[in-house]
């Protein structure tokens, strides 16, 4: 990816989180990365559950130098329901 020019990806995965060797490669290369951490649209029944899940992400994650923001659901629905 180097030798594109590319030096920053969005690890996007959901639930998913990408093997931890990945984030090694980054660091040891100098590349960057953005996380994504799968948040299941804030409903309030599972509030809790979603912030347990970001806490375990960033607590394995939180040491690795590639790690340059952390990215969560781009489709989340913010507003009500249109009637």
């Amino acid at each position: 990816m180097k030798s594109l020019g590319i030096n920053c990806i969005r690890q996007w995965g959901s639930a998913i989180a990408a093997p931890s060797y990945i984030y090694d490669i980054a660091d040891e290369e100098g590349m960057m990365i953005i996380p994504h951490i799968a948040v299941s649209h804030y409903h309030p029944s599972i509030i809790e559950g979603t912030k347990k899940v970001i806490a375990k992400r960033v607590k394995a994650l939180i040491n690795h130098p590639s790690i340059i923001l952390w990215s969560s659901e781009n489709e989340a629905y913010w507003g009500k329901k249109e009637k």
